[in-house]
């Protein structure tokens, strides 16, 4: 397994995996209301917001699924995406350390109020998913590291 290049997209993003009320959504830490399930709520002007002192590095969210999926990639609303001044006010991820049932991967992102997506080189079939943040884009305003979305994409047809 590998990552393929973030514009070879073998995942079908018109279709999601919804997060049931049987997986376990959890969070290192939280900013008051900016809880995790916010990651999960299609709503990318909500978000989950890191609730430590500084950036947030080693700062994680992790889901646990009840039933094992079979996943071509993932997709990210890194940083605020109330707006492109939140975005920009607010750190964003700029590594992270995905982990997938046992395996790791050390994920780099651009700075850009974009859509983000990781795609695999073949279907993965997972019961667990960590993303670690490794190092952020420092916000020109706050010092909390934002996610507003991340998708999980079965492989394409």
């Amino acid at each position: 397994l590998y990552i393929d290049d973030y514009d070879n997209f073998n995942i079908d993003t018109d279709s999601y995996y919804e997060i049931s009320n049987e997986d376990i959504v959890s969070a290192s830490t939280s900013l008051n209301a900016h809880t995790v399930d916010k990651i999960f709520d299609n709503d990318p002007e909500t978000n989950w917001q890191e609730g430590e002192e500084g950036a947030g590095i080693g700062e994680y969210f992790d889901i646990s699924f009840e039933n094992e999926r079979e996943i071509g990639g993932l997709g990210f609303a890194l940083g605020n995406w109330k707006s492109e001044a939140d975005y920009y006010a607010n750190n964003r991820p700029s590594k992270i350390i995905l982990q997938l049932n046992d395996t790791e991967f050390d994920i780099n992102f651009s700075d850009e109020y974009i859509h983000h997506y990781i795609c695999f080189s073949e279907p993965v079939y997972i019961n667990y998913i960590s993303i670690t943040i490794d190092d952020v884009y420092e916000g020109e305003e706050y010092d909390d590291t934002v996610v507003s979305e991340m998708g999980i994409f079965p492989p394409a047809d």
